[in-house]
């Protein structure tokens, strides 16, 4: 039927994650213009839903969640427990 979404697997969305993450590693070592954080979090949601799929977690969104601002903690210069962008942006004008 037209226009209804395709269901992937967790193994699809798991080598999604791994491709992606290697493309943002290629990325960086032949120094591509452009961020990383985006496409990081686009990683830690893929991977998040297929952990989600494969685990016993109470909520998928959850877990998409949660991969996703772990690896955009990680990679973001401002510590976890502050507001990272006001944070962030306030150092940079002074």
């Amino acid at each position: 039927m037209p226009g209804t979404p395709t269901q992937l697997s967790h193994w699809s969305y798991l080598i999604i994650a791994i491709f992606k993450f290697v493309a943002v590693a290629w990325a960086m070592a032949v120094r591509f213009r452009g961020g990383i954080i985006f496409p990081l979090i686009y990683t830690g949601v893929a991977l998040g839903r297929a952990l989600g799929d494969l685990s016993a977690a109470p909520s998928v969104s959850v877990t998409m969640l949660s991969l996703a601002l772990g690896i955009g903690f990680v990679v973001s210069t401002a510590p976890p427990g502050s507001p990272a962008a006001v944070g962030h942006v306030e150092r940079r004008r002074a």
